[in-house]
C-alpha cells in the first residue's frame, strides 16, 4: 500500500466481504488492516545558490525549511577573500568540515511550529538580530549541540553567505566576461567600477 498520509497517525484499513476477484468470488468475510505513520524527522532545509546563500545588508534574517524543530543551533562568522575562494574549489568540501571562521558567534534560535508540518521559518542571520555588513561569512548548523537534530539526517552547512547591496548578473564566454550589476537600494546600474574576476587558479 502506498500514498500520502497524515504523520504521527494511526489508519484502519477495511476490506468488504463482497469484494470479488476477476471471476467473480467473493471475499466471503471482511478483512481489516491496521498501521501507523512515523512523525515526521527533525528536520531544517536551507537553500544556498551557486554555493552560496546572498542577503541584503539590511536582511536580519534568511528562509529555511523546518519540521518538528524546537531549537536551532548555529554559528556565523566573517570569511576573509582567499578562505572563501578555497572553500567553494575543488576542495572545498574538506576544508569545510574544519574551518572555523573568523569572529564566530555561535547560538541557539527557538523556533514556533506547528507539529508534523513542513513549514517555512525565518533564521536569524545575528543572535542580536541584527544585520551582516557587506562582506563574505560562514553559517553552520551545530547539530551536535541539539538532542532533536543530532540524529537527523540534515545538510548541516558549511554554508557560505554573500551580504551585499549590489546584484550581479555574471556571464562567460570563451573569450570574454559580461558583469551587469544592479544597486538594490535603488534599481540603478552600477558604473565605473573597476572588476576583479578570480577562477580556483589565478586573477584574471
Amino acid at each position: 500500500m502506498s500514498g500520502f498520509f497524515v504523520p504521527d497517525t494511526s489508519y484502519t484499513v477495511t476490506v468488504s466481504s463482497t469484494l470479488s476477484d476477476i471471476w467473480g468470488g467473493a471475499l466471503g468475510r471482511v478483512y481489516q488492516y491496521h498501521f501507523s505513520v512515523n512523525p515526521w524527522t527533525p528536520n531544517v532545509q536551507i537553500s544556498s545558490v551557486a554555493g552560496a546563500i546572498f542577503v541584503a545588508p539590511d536582511d536580519s534574517s534568511i528562509s529555511v525549511q523546518a519540521v518538528n524543530v524546537s531549537s536551532v543551533p548555529l554559528s556565523v562568522g566573517s570569511v576573509p577573500l582567499n578562505d572563501y575562494l578555497a572553500l567553494l574549489g575543488p576542495q572545498g568540501y574538506e576544508l569545510g568540515q574544519t574551518y572555523q571562521s573568523r569572529e564566530q558567534r555561535s547560538w541557539s534560535q527557538d523556533i514556533d511550529l506547528e507539529p508534523d508540518r513542513v513549514q517555512t521559518t525565518k533564521l536569524l542571520l545575528t543572535p542580536d538580530q541584527s544585520t551582516l555588513s557587506p562582506g563574505l561569512y560562514l553559517m553552520r548548523l551545530d547539530t551536535s549541540r541539539s538532542e532533536e537534530l543530532n540524529q537527523a539526517n540534515i545538510n548541516s552547512g558549511p554554508f557560505l553567505i554573500v551580504s551585499s547591496n549590489l546584484q550581479i548578473t555574471f556571464k562567460i564566454s570563451p573569450s570574454d566576461v559580461l558583469v551587469w550589476a544592479v544597486d538594490l537600494r535603488n534599481n540603478a546600474p552600477v558604473a565605473h567600477r573597476s572588476i576583479t574576476i578570480y577562477d580556483f587558479d589565478e586573477v584574471c
